[in-house]
């Protein structure tokens, strides 16, 4: 199975787009499968293109990230935390449900539009030699069964760190949400932002870092794998 991967594409739906086409994504293609690391939504212009098109793929894996998480919260109380408009979730609800009359029911008409999407996620996904999800795993030895809240716990980590710590043998995982250009600062020296700041994906024996932080690069990273499914 031919695999590309992507993370924290955070509604930039235009973007998403291009690089897949770039790297060569078919739908139509049996063979190829799109696993989405989590962030689908938040921050970017266009999260209602960006549901739609991931829910009408044939073949994919959408892993929930912490901004999943924030919608659903706020959707579920149906006001806004100080945090929501920083993080893009408060406005996120404004796109998906424009011209309501109040927030609580464009609250309530966000959740019905993301509800689908929700419903399939998972905290993460495995294959032959690869472990897919969003921050982290939790650190459990039988982490594959950890609870929902050491999942929630582990999709704000930060992997390229706690991979120095803690790792799983003969696998690499692969994260996103948090911008590769930090570990390749920390592995390589180069600048983790401005001038010089390397967003590419970063690589090594445990783990891949592929969050391009899109609103700030405007770019997403594909990574493209072959393996098996289990």
């Amino acid at each position: 199975m031919k695999l590309f991967v992507v993370s924290d594409t955070h509604s930039y739906f235009d973007e998403m787009i291009k690089a897949l086409d770039e790297a060569g994504f078919d739908k139509e293609n049996p063979n190829h499968m799109l696993i989405h690391c989590g962030d689908t939504v938040d921050r970017g212009p266009k999260p209602a293109e960006m549901i739609d098109y991931l829910m009408e793929l044939p073949n994919k894996v959408l892993v929930r990230g912490n901004h999943e998480s924030l919608m659903l919260d706020m959707m579920q109380r149906g006001s806004p935390h100080l945090n929501d408009f920083h993080n893009g979730t408060y406005q996120t609800v404004l796109d998906l449900a424009p011209n309501t009359e109040s927030f609580r029911v464009a609250c309530s008409v966000a959740y019905f539009k993301m509800k689908p999407m929700l419903d399939i996620m998972v905290d993460y996904f495995e294959t032959q030699h690869y472990i897919f999800t969003h921050g982290y795993i939790p650190f459990l030895e039988d982490w594959r069964n950890a609870s929902y809240a050491e999942w929630e716990k582990a999709r704000w980590l930060n992997g390229f760190a706690e991979s120095e710590y803690y790792t799983v043998g003969g696998k690499q995982i692969v994260v996103g949400h948090w911008h590769c250009s930090y570990a390749n600062h920390r592995a390589y020296g180069t600048p983790e932002w401005g001038e010089g700041a390397n967003f590419e994906p970063y690589i090594d024996n445990d783990i891949i870092c592929i969050d391009a932080c899109t609103a700030y690069s405007k770019k997403v990273n594909v990574l493209v794998l072959e393996d098996n499914l289990i």
